[in-house]
């Protein structure tokens, strides 16, 4: 029996807010979450990952009330039959969504977030973030990995990078919330959503000075988070996962075609932590 304290609830963001995503609509389907990959639905192979891992022990999937598993994501249906996996709707926005879960559904236990169109999300990759989840101590937990890791193994794959003093990163999708203060988190994000448009308000948010170490590359990436924490009231821990999977989702047509690619690609021998090697020092993987 794995302990309480050392449990956590998932948040599989599955909806959509691109009213014409060309995921979805390639697939012929109303979500790209359910679009077909290598055989299976995206987010089959998202809750096939979090179901492995034992340390979480609820699986909540944000979805619009009228998706249709039995019309366009029949090989779900097992999954959303299981007591520990539940459907909630959405919010107006991904943010909100966290907000109301983290208000309505753990109230200030842990709480792992991450999206239906990961694909390549592990148990493994879970595992390494899960790991330094409690381990660590900070309010917020943010899954990265570096971009020229991802590119060293998948030249076609281009991600946007956190250009950072001491490497680029791109963004995992993965993020851990630990207790009520970490909620300030996604309703900072929640802010930013709305001032999407106004990008100097953004900046205002974030803080100019900070804006400025960044764009000239002056900032570490714990150096970079603990200015953003400040900014949020929250502390921030960044979690380096060594794995370029973790990296690597869909976000368009040619994004599902590199992990279409990826899927059916024999990948048994892929040595990942030879791969991290040549990126990264001892340190770093402490």
């Amino acid at each position: 029996m794995t302990d309480k304290q050392q449990t956590i609830t998932a948040l599989v963001l599955a909806g959509s807010r691109q009213p014409h995503d060309p995921v979805a609509a390639f697939r012929k389907k109303s979500l790209k979450a359910f679009a077909d990959i290598g055989g299976h639905s995206m987010l089959k192979y998202v809750l096939h990952s979090l179901s492995e891992c034992e340390r979480i022990d609820r699986i909540l999937v944000c979805i619009p009330e009228d998706a249709d598993f039995l019309d366009e994501c029949p090989d779900v249906l097992d999954f959303m039959a299981e007591p520990h996996i539940e459907r909630i709707a959405p919010k107006e926005s991904p943010s909100a969504s966290v907000c109301h879960v983290m208000e309505t559904e753990t109230s200030g236990d842990n709480l792992l977030v991450t999206t239906a169109d990961h694909p390549l999300l592990s148990k493994d990759i879970l595992d390494q973030f899960l790991d330094v989840f409690f381990r660590e101590k900070e309010d917020v937990m943010v899954a990265l990995t570096a971009v020229d890791m991802i590119e060293g193994l998948y030249p076609q794959v281009k991600r946007t990078r956190i250009k950072l003093e001491d490497d680029d990163y791109t963004g995992c999708n993965l993020f851990g919330l630990r207790g009520e203060n970490a909620i300030k988190a996604p309703q900072f994000w929640k802010d930013l959503d709305q001032y999407r448009k106004r990008p100097w308000r953004i900046a205002m948010k974030i803080g100019l000075w900070t804006l400025f170490l960044f764009l000239i590359k002056k900032l570490t990436l714990r150096q970079a988070m603990e200015r953003l924490g400040k900014r949020v009231g929250v502390s921030i821990c960044p979690v380096v996962i060594l794995d370029p999977h973790a990296g690597i989702d869909v976000d368009t047509l040619r994004d599902y075609d590199i992990v279409s690619h990826i899927i059916y690609k024999d990948t048994e021998s892929f040595d990942i932590e030879a791969q991290a090697a040549e990126f990264f020092s001892p340190k770093d993987l402490l």
